[in-house]
């Protein structure tokens, strides 16, 4: 009962620093250091940015209110504080790709590099456009795999409980009809 008690208090304790800005942000940099989780979180996140940045910068609106706009769409607080921060650097004349360079652990160098391409042809929206199609579907092929990988495990757990329940039941019926022989 204590050990509940407990658990449920810290998930109401854990729920209620995340209402904390700088708690929340401590907590999405934590993320991104995990190892098996900030892969997905990292791609989904350039997946989120490239796409509202291609979008808006092909309905034609100017790349400052593009980043300022893609910054509060997403979701991690730190790259939101990241894309800010860009469009602060680009205000002042700064080119986006001196920040992701600067960033190599948020920004994976392809992106860099796909960015470089795009601000030197003019062609950016094309370029982010094709980034988050390219993360899509590099996040579809490791959640297709993660899957394939959590496949047997489950398996397993399910025939540990399975075999659990068979023996729960069978055990007091087997010690009954031995009683019975006697």
């Amino acid at each position: 009962m204590y050990i509940l008690g407990g658990l449920v208090l810290f998930v109401v304790a854990f729920i209620t620093l995340l209402r904390f800005e700088g708690f929340k942000f401590g907590w999405h940099r934590f993320l991104l250091k995990i190892p098996a989780v900030s892969d997905t979180i990292k791609t989904v996140n350039l997946i989120n940015f490239s796409r509202t940045l291609g979008l808006l910068l092909k309905a034609g609106i100017k790349i400052v209110e593009a980043l300022e706009i893609t910054a509060n769409t997403l979701g991690n607080l730190v790259y939101k504080k990241e894309t800010a921060l860009i469009a602060e650097g680009v205000k002042k004349g700064d080119p986006m790709t001196k920040y992701f360079e600067q960033r190599p652990d948020l920004f994976s160098p392809i992106f860099t590099q796909m960015i470089i391409v795009g601000e030197n042809t003019g062609k950016l929206d094309e370029s982010v456009i094709f980034l988050s199609n390219f993360y899509e579907s590099e996040l579809d092929e490791s959640t297709k795999s993660l899957s394939n990988v959590l496949e047997p495990i489950m398996l397993l757990v399910m025939g540990f409980i399975v075999a659990f329940v068979a023996l729960a039941i069978i055990t007091p019926i087997y010690k009954i009809t031995q009683t019975l022989g006697r």
